[in-house]
């Protein structure tokens, strides 16, 4: 399992941060997958610059920061494949309303 925690920025302004599942390319993107009914989800339409802080054993850590996309058509189906690679149950959350591959 790859998680990282994500920072975004609220309407407000406020910071806001969860634990989110992640996979990686050999490009060093990062997808993961939300749904629209979190707090991350809006945040990161409206504003989406954001970071990621990945690691903590041994006090060492990676911070990225970049923006986010929503994905859709072809490239949503590429970065799918790379995601459910890292988590196969993945295909399961499809079915639910309103998920989101980032």
């Amino acid at each position: 399992m790859q998680a990282g925690v994500l920072s975004s920025i609220a309407d407000s302004g406020a910071p806001q941060s969860a634990l989110v599942g992640v996979a990686t390319t050999e490009n060093l993107e990062i997808v993961f997958d939300t749904v629209k009914t979190s707090r991350k989800y809006p945040n990161l339409i409206a504003k989406p610059d954001c970071s990621f802080v990945f690691g903590w054993t041994g006090e060492q850590t990676v911070q990225y920061e970049g923006t986010a996309e929503e994905l859709t058509g072809e490239r949503l189906k590429h970065y799918q494949e790379v995601y459910f690679h890292f988590w196969p149950d993945g295909p399961t959350r499809l079915v639910g309303p309103g998920l989101s591959i980032l």
